[in-house]
C-alpha cells in the first residue's frame, strides 16, 4: 500500500508487490481446511493485518480477504471452540466495522463484488452463531441493521436481498433492543414498502417466495414491540394488510400473520381494524384454502 501511495500514477512500481501479496493471501486459504489451527492463527496476531487489507485500494486484494474470512468462518467440520476463537479475534480487532466500510465500496452490478457482499453477510452470520450476544452491538454499533434495511428496500429480487432478510430475521428474533432499533431506523415503513410489491404480484420462484416469507417474519418479530405497532398504525400498515388479504395472493398468508401481530394487546390498532371493516375481509377467509406456493 505504501508503494501505491508513493507512486499512484506508476503502477509498475507497486504491481509486483501487490501480486506477491495476493499470492500470499491465496496460500492462507488452506487454513479453511484445517480449522483446528484457528487458535494458532489468532495467536500469530495476523488478524489485524488481514483486516487492514480490507481497505486496500486494489479490490482484488480486499475481496480475497473477504473470501478467506468467509471460508474460515464457514469451515466444514470445525469445532465450535475453534470458530469461537476466530470470531472473538475478529470482533476484538474491529472486523464488523471494517466489513461494513468495505460493503459500502462494493458494486453488486459486478459479479465478483456481488459475491463479496454475499460472503460478507455470511461472515456476520457466523459471528452471530459463534456469539449470539453480539446481536445488538452488530445491529447498532456496526450499522448492520441500517445496511440490511437499505438493501431490502431495493426492489428487484436478488440472492443478496434474500440473505439480507434472513440475517435481519436473526437480529430481530426475541431481541427487544434490536426490535426497538428496527423502529428507530425506519424499518416498519421499509418493510411495508417492500412487502407492498407483492400485494398483487406472485413470487416467480421458490427463493422469491422465501424472500416474501422472510420479510413478513421480520415484520412479525418487530411488531412484538408496542412502539413498532404504533408505527405500523401510522404507516397505514393495517390498511395494506387488508388490501393484501383481499388479493388472495401468496403474500396474503404473511399479511394475516402481520395483521395478527399488529393487533395483539393493542387497543388503538384493534379500533382501526374495526373502523375500516376488517372483519368484512377476514370472515370470508375462515376455512378457505391457502394460496398455493409458486411452482
Amino acid at each position: 500500500m505504501a508503494l501505491r501511495m508513493k507512486y499512484p500514477d506508476r503502477p509498475e512500481k507497486f504491481m509486483d508487490s501487490e501480486l506477491e501479496l495476493f499470492s500470499h493471501l491465496k496460500r492462507l486459504h488452506v487454513l479453511a481446511t484445517a480449522p483446528e489451527l484457528f487458535p494458532t492463527f489468532v495467536r500469530t496476531k495476523c488478524v489485524s493485518s488481514l483486516l487492514g487489507l480490507l481497505m486496500h485500494e486494489n479490490s482484488d486484494i480486499s475481496i480475497d480477504v473477504v473470501d478467506l474470512l468467509h471460508e474460515m468462518a464457514d469451515a466444514d467440520g470445525a469445532d465450535p471452540d475453534d470458530v469461537k476463537a476466530l470470531a472473538d479475534a475478529l470482533v476484538e480487532h474491529g472486523a464488523p466495522a471494517a466489513l461494513m466500510e468495505h460493503l459500502k465500496r462494493l458494486d453488486e452490478a459486478v459479479d465478483e463484488e456481488s459475491r463479496a457482499v454475499h460472503q460478507s453477510l455470511g461472515i456476520f452470520e457466523a459471528l452471530l452463531e459463534a456469539s449470539p450476544e453480539l446481536s445488538a452491538p452488530l445491529a447498532r454499533d456496526a450499522g448492520l441493521m441500517a445496511w440490511l434495511l437499505g438493501r431490502i428496500k431495493l426492489r428487484p429480487f436478488h440472492a443478496n436481498k434474500l440473505y439480507a432478510t434472513e440475517l435481519l430475521a436473526v437480529l430481530l428474533q426475541q431481541n427487544a433492543p434490536n426490535q426497538a432499533l428496527f423502529g428507530e431506523e425506519g424499518g416498519v415503513l421499509a418493510l411495508l414498502t417492500a412487502t407492498s410489491y407483492y400485494k398483487r404480484r406472485e413470487p416467480q420462484a421458490l427463493e422469491e417466495a422465501e424472500l416474501v416469507e422472510n420479510m413478513y417474519d421480520c415484520l412479525c418479530s418487530a411488531l412484538h414491540a408496542p412502539a413498532n405497532q404504533t408505527l405500523f398504525l401510522k404507516a397505514e400498515g393495517i390498511e395494506l394488510m387488508i388490501l393484501t388479504l383481499k388479493e388472495r395472493r401468496f403474500a396474503a398468508q404473511g399479511a394475516l400473520r402481520a395483521l395478527s401481530a399488529s393487533l395483539a394487546r393493542n387497543g388503538a390498532n384493534c379500533e382501526r381494524f374495526v373502523d375500516i371493516r376488517g372483519f368484512k375481509t377476514l370472515f370470508p377467509l375462515v376455512g378457505a384454502a391457502p394460496p398455493p406456493p409458486p411452482a
